[in-house]
């Protein structure tokens, strides 16, 4: 039915085996180190010029393990917290809009401008004889 292979009698294609990715399992373990203390981190031994991470498992602590290229190591004890995000919406530059004009009161003032300067520009008068000249007063 299929094409045997010359040498090892056997199909070149197996219908039956056709690859099926592999999917990490979700109770997989990550990288996490779990200790029990502080003391554990330091007699645990590791490479010269790593650094790994601790999590405590009875305590909010993340230890972290720095060895130096000469086998010294230093460890650093942090607090794990939850961070919990302020909902308050962009407090920090508050506008103070109490200096600002309405627009209401542009309008308005805008208006009283507008009657003044047509009360100052001279207007073209005519005369008896039917010359021209101007004032400076209304009509």
């Amino acid at each position: 039915m299929y094409p045997y292979d010359n040498f090892s009698g056997m199909s070149p294609i197996n219908p039956q085996s056709q690859y099926q990715p592999q999917y990490p399992r979700q109770n997989q373990n990550t990288n996490k180190i779990y200790v029990s203390s502080v003391d554990d981190v330091k007699r645990m031994n590791l490479s010269a010029g790593s650094d790994y991470i601790f999590l405590d498992n009875d305590k909010p602590f993340l230890y972290q393990k720095i060895v130096s290229p000469n086998g010294q190591f230093e460890v650093k004890t942090f607090t794990i917290t939850p961070y919990e995000q302020k909902e308050t919406p962009n407090e920090q530059n508050p506008i103070d809009l109490s200096g600002y004009v309405k627009t209401s009161e542009l309008e308005q003032i805008r208006a009283e401008l507008n009657e003044l300067k047509n009360k100052l520009t001279p207007k073209k008068v005519e005369v008896n004889n039917g010359t021209t000249g101007t004032t400076n007063k209304s009509i």
